[in-house]
């Protein structure tokens, strides 16, 4: 499936005289929009009809990055601990990545400008079409994700059709399976209609929500098994939200969160860096573990005596 060809029909220019005729304008077999709005406003309207939007921003050569042959990504191998009580289990993870701007543009820089990458394990949200549409770029990735203890997790784009718009719906869950398998992802980022999409998709782990502070996704403390897929909401990082969650982590039992730290469009490598020390200067008598999103999901499987792979 080259997605490449299937975008270019649905491309269009995303101003407020146009939204208005999206949905005679696009079949609902193609069922995505590349362009860039107001992405709550958006987002909403999209989902009602059916559609969600690939954020598509600032990005240049595609054409060029697209004429590379498709890849295929080898899948990490997510690492279970002993989860033990009294312990925080921590997975940060950088958003935005569905914004193809994100993807070719801040995270790369990011990673390659900052001295801090690889301290801290993180999960970096990207979209995972770049096999199609920028496969060298996807290889570079793989690279650089190895050789820092870091994981690629995958978002499709803003938002999703709402269930009851069910082509538009089933359309988005099964291209999401394909391109979870062609870049051999075990990570989904999945900001509304996170157990629909969790059942029907049913990737490694789903991450819930956006940002963690807002209605969008599950309790940011809050984590559960859909069928195979380990699904679990998002803690924001800032103190007002993070203190909240740790200050009434459990003693007797472990505690599993995924942490929004940010977006590459600042360091947020070093923040990283810098949230890790600050959360293991609490000295609450707690011990935390920094992991990928994979090795958590695979962690609360053991706990819960299920399989990991």
């Amino acid at each position: 499936m080259r997605m490449v060809a299937a975008w270019a029909r649905v491309a269009v220019l995303l101003g407020e005289r146009v939204v208005s005729v999206v949905p005679e304008m696009i079949p609902r077999s193609t069922a995505q929009i590349m362009g860039w709005t107001d992405e709550l406003k958006a987002d909403k309207l999209f989902a009602e009809y059916g559609y969600f939007m690939v954020p598509f921003i600032s990005v240049e050569n595609m054409t060029v990055m697209s004429s590379f042959p498709s890849v295929q990504g080898t899948p990490i191998e997510p690492k279970a601990l002993k989860a033990e009580p009294n312990t925080v289990y921590i997975a940060m993870l950088v958003s935005d990545g569905d914004n193809l701007l994100h993807t070719m543009i801040y995270m790369p820089y990011t990673i390659e400008e900052s001295a801090a990458y690889g301290d801290v394990p993180v999960t970096w949200i990207i979209n995972p079409a770049i096999v199609d549409l920028a496969p060298r770029v996807f290889t570079w990735y793989e690279q650089v994700m190895n050789e820092g203890g870091q994981e690629m997790g995958a978002m499709m784009g803003d938002g999703s059709p709402t269930t009851d718009r069910y082509s538009g719906f089933s359309f988005y869950c099964s291209l999401t399976r394909h391109y979870l398998r062609q870049a051999g992802m075990h990570t989904l980022k999945q900001m509304v209609d996170g157990e629909a999409v969790a059942w029907n998709v049913q990737p490694y782990c789903l991450e819930g929500g956006y940002a963690g502070t807002d209605w969008r996704g599950i309790g940011s403390d809050e984590y559960h098994m859909d069928n195979d897929c380990f699904h679990i909401g998002t803690t924001n990082s800032r103190p007002e939200y993070l203190n909240k969650v740790l200050d009434s982590a459990p003693v007797d039992e472990p505690l599993f969160l995924s942490v929004m730290i940010g977006t590459a469009s600042e360091d947020v490598t070093t923040y990283a860096s810098e949230l890790k020390k600050q959360i293991e200067a609490r000295n609450d008598g707690r011990k935390y573990v920094f992991l990928r999103t994979a090795d958590l999901a695979a962690t609360y499987r053991a706990y819960r005596g299920l399989p990991v792979e």
